[in-house]
């Protein structure tokens, strides 16, 4: 069974095979919303976590970052590998220290107060990098959000907020979990290369679920900017350069606007080899191509039959190339049929493509930047299929009732009607029956009913 994680609802989601499917999320049942649904309680949301990573085969002592977090909180994490456990009570809510922004800068929203409460992760020695994410419940309801913390396989270090002089790294390759716990907070580390050659340096923080646009510095012994490298985009920074053997040098790492806060939780790692740049693994029908700056468009034929529908997909940002693609098909006279620019949220693009005639047609892969980089187009046969997606988190008041909505989308052609079933669902809580969604719709509301004795319960349930 191969897992993978949905982005946009942070539901955890299995693919089985061509004619089921399987979401697992969050369900919580509260006697608190029964009692008071026109009350402002609000569900606990997971934060941050500092440190916010470790190394696999170890355990990691923590702090996890949340909002409005009560006593009775519990926690979930979605991967079964992982252990996490609350090891202390919660702490007071943290108010930003000094210095404060004077002047039009003042005015910015504040960030929303977090506590911290200590835990530990347990991590098997054969977990793979990558994120984790874990969730938080109470009687208050179960929280939208996912918490990310960070699996690496080097050695890892944390900062030493005591410093104030830069602050020595062991050998490399390391990794550094740090923040930028206040405003105007700049962190610096010292490290000695031990041979010529190239030198990577990635700080990330987005993807651990930090609001910060890192900005990052290399200098050698003399104060000279070696490199340096701003995330404008949001998506992280990392950059190369040429280190000369036994030689020291300082990274300092601060946030664009030099914001600062506990939430600004980041990951520093310090490699003595080049950046693993486009980095495009090919799969099935998958082509790996390239532009030189010069040409920017290259043609690909798919031929099928009428009604055969063909998932078309041209990707660089996704590897970290700095193509900006766009994907075109057109017929045997030139007309254009189907085009596609950006797919949501990236600047890749792709569609699927119903033929509208027996025949072979031409997809045109475009660059819009006119820059050098790799892409990887795939042009598959869709295969009748659907997947299912649903809410992040629901919760149902005792006494009452929630609608469950699960939307279906189907995939290759296929039109059949789509039978579900429900497991997991605590006592006292019963769904409606006959769980179809029809031929013709594409979803399904799933009436929830909380009896008036059903205990206070959160946990994963499974469609």
């Amino acid at each position: 069974m191969k897992k993978f994680l949905n982005q946009s609802c942070s539901c955890v989601f299995s693919a089985l095979s061509a004619s089921s499917a399987v979401i697992c999320f969050l369900f919580s049942v509260s006697p608190l919303l029964a009692q008071k649904k026109t009350a402002d309680l609000k569900a606990p949301e997971p934060g941050y976590v500092y440190p916010p990573g470790g190394k696999a085969g170890s355990t990691v002592e923590v702090k996890l970052g949340g909002y409005d977090w009560t006593p009775d909180v519990e926690l979930f994490v979605l991967d079964p590998r992982v252990k996490l456990q609350l090891t202390g009570e919660q702490g007071p809510i943290l108010v930003p220290p000094p210095p404060y922004w004077f002047g039009a800068k003042s005015t910015l929203n504040a960030l929303p107060l977090p506590r911290e409460r200590p835990a530990k992760f347990t991590l098997p020695a054969d977990m793979p990098a990558g994120p984790i994410r874990w969730a938080v419940a109470s009687a208050s309801g179960a929280g939208l959000k996912t918490g990310i913390f960070w699996v690496g396989g080097e050695p890892e270090v944390t900062e030493e907020r005591a410093t104030k002089i830069p602050q020595k790294l062991p050998a490399l390759p390391v990794t550094v979990n740090g923040r930028l716990s206040r405003i105007e907070e700049v962190d610096r580390y010292r490290f000695t290369t031990a041979k010529d050659g190239p030198m990577t340096c990635e700080v990330f923080a987005r993807r651990l679920g930090a609001n910060m646009n890192a900005a990052v510095t290399i200098r050698d012994t003399a104060g000279n900017v070696v490199a340096d490298a701003v995330d404008t985009d949001g998506n992280d920074v990392s950059l190369t350069f040429h280190a000369k053997v036994n030689a020291e040098y300082t990274v300092s790492i601060h946030d664009l606007d030099f914001r600062g806060d506990a939430s600004f939780v980041y990951r520093l790692a310090l490699t003595p080899e080049p950046q693993p740049a486009n980095v495009i693994p090919l799969e099935g029908t998958a082509i790996r191509g390239t532009f030189d700056g010069k040409t920017t468009e290259a043609r690909y034929p798919i031929e099928g039959k009428k009604g055969e529908i063909f998932n078309l997909a041209a990707e660089a940002r996704r590897f970290g190339s700095p193509l900006d693609l766009s994907i075109a098909v057109f017929d045997s006279t030139g007309k254009e049929l189907a085009r596609n620019d950006d797919l949501p949220g990236t600047t890749d693009a792709g569609l699927a493509f119903t033929l509208p005639a027996d025949g072979t047609f031409t997809t045109v892969v475009s660059d819009l930047t006119g820059k050098p980089g790799a892409y990887r187009f795939s042009g598959a046969k869709a295969e009748r299929d659907f997947s299912l997606t649903t809410t992040a988190r629901i919760n149902v008041p005792l006494g009452g009732k929630a609608d469950l909505v699960v939307k279906a989308e189907r995939k290759g052609g296929m039109k059949e009607p789509i039978a579900l079933a429900i497991k997991g669902l605590p006592e006292g809580i019963t769904a409606s029956e006959n769980l179809v969604i029809p031929a013709d719709k594409p979803e399904l509301k799933i009436a929830l009913t909380g009896a008036e004795t059903a205990g206070t319960a959160a946990g994963f349930i499974t469609i």
